[in-house]
């Protein structure tokens, strides 16, 4: 079928991009890299990549999103936004100082980023950790859990360097218990590929 042939390109692209730019990496994390192909052959899902910094998360996230966009870019109703958490949480916050109506609208949008048809939110926990910041994303990953709950289905993938502890302790188990609900929490192990390319030099 159509679809089912979709979802072997998108696997094969996917996995070809990966191998091509990351040819060691994805030597070694070939299993990793079949079972994301396999998730973003849907016409859904929920990604939560975590791991130290430097270990392929954004690398992962940005090629994903790439290719699910190349599919869709000529549809107009197709919605999508690539965003940062500390600039997510900045959008909101600059909403707040706006007055009437225009203020109203833009923390509506503000707080609607994960209902975008395809969504990539990088560096979950990067942003200024506040009560209010920790408020803000509970709010929104809350509203994102009543819609999945009403039937509706997105493509969303976050990356973040917290592991789970961290996601509660930061944001509450409230919002760990919705993402355990709908996402696929994958932890990469990799060491950064920063560190292995550092160039020292000591006198």
């Amino acid at each position: 079928s159509q679809k089912s042939r979709t979802a072997k390109d998108a696997q094969r692209i996917i996995g070809g991009i990966l191998a091509m730019k990351y040819p060691d990496w994805y030597q070694k994390n070939a299993k990793l890299c079949a079972y994301i192909e396999e998730l973003a052959a849907n016409d859904s899902f929920a990604i939560l990549l975590t791991g130290k910094p430097g270990c392929g998360k954004t690398a992962i996230a940005e090629i994903v999103f790439d290719h699910i966009y190349a599919m869709h870019k000529n549809d107009s109703r197709f919605s999508y936004v690539a965003i940062s958490a500390d600039k997510m949480y900045g959008n909101y916050m600059a909403a707040m100082n706006h007055s009437g109506s225009e203020r109203t609208a833009a923390i509506e949008k503000a707080e609607r980023y994960l209902m975008y048809d395809l969504v990539l939110l990088d560096d979950l926990g990067c942003e200024i950790s506040s009560d209010a910041s920790a408020s803000y994303f509970a709010r929104v990953f809350s509203m994102q859990y009543e819609a999945w709950k009403d039937g509706k289905r997105n493509r969303v993938i976050i990356t973040t360097n917290l592991n789970i502890e961290g996601i509660a302790s930061v944001y509450g188990s409230r919002v760990m218990d919705r993402i355990a609900e709908f996402y696929h929490v994958i932890t990469l192990t990799n060491d950064s590929w920063r560190m292995k390319n550092l160039k020292q030099v000591r006198f």
